[in-house]
Formats: structure tokens, sequence, C-alpha cells
């Protein structure tokens, strides 16, 4: 019984892993699309690039925002008057479509198999 015990563990944890894989291989997929549209921008035009990382934060129009940042620009600190939504650059870039493409099974990029199975 033990043992069955351990065998289910460990199966959950690979279950895990493989869908913390397929997150990252989506993700790296978002960033090679961003890659090849930003490529695809002329460097002297008007259009602008995407720049990584970035974040979008979303409130309301009354909200009152006060912004101060560190004298070496490394950190910043804000304050909002109302509740707010912090969007990171994976939800936006796949919000925006650059998740599109061909999915890739996580059993075809795992180089070594469990010799078991």
């Amino acid at each position: 019984e033990a043992l069955t015990l351990d065998i289910e563990e460990r199966r959950q944890r690979i279950k895990q892993k493989r869908e913390h894989l397929a997150t990252l291989q989506k993700q790296e997929m978002m960033y090679k699309n961003l890659t090849l549209r930003n490529l695809s921008v002329p460097l002297d035009s008007n259009a602008e690039r995407v720049q990584l990382p970035f974040i979008i934060i979303h409130s309301r129009k009354d909200t009152s925002i006060e912004c101060e940042m560190s004298e070496d620009r490394t950190e910043y600190f804000f304050d909002f008057s109302s509740p707010f939504e912090i969007h990171d650059d994976v939800e936006i870039l796949r919000r925006l479509g650059f998740g599109e493409g061909p999915e890739v099974p996580v059993e075809a990029s795992i180089v070594e198999k469990n010799p078991e199975d």
C-alpha cells in the first residue's frame, strides 16, 4: 500500500511538472512571436516596438495615483486611491494574440522518457 501511495504521489508530481512545462512552452512561443513582430518593424519607422518586461495597471478613471521613484530609478512606489489590477507581460501578450501558433505536445518536448513506461 505504501508503494502504491508513493507511485501515485510521483505521478501527481509528474503531471504538475508537465503542466508547468506546457505553460513555459506557451510563454516561450509568445516571446518568440513578439520578437518576430519587433524584428518586422523597421528601426526608423514611427511604429513602436514592445519592450519586455512590462506590466499594465488597470484602475477606475477617477483613481488618484501617486508615484515615487528611487534616485537610481530601480524602485518605483505607487499609492492608489482605489482598487486596481496588475496584468503582467505574459497575460497581455496572450490577450494580444501572441500565443497563437502550433501547439507542441509536452511529451514531444521531453528528451528522456521514463524507462519503466
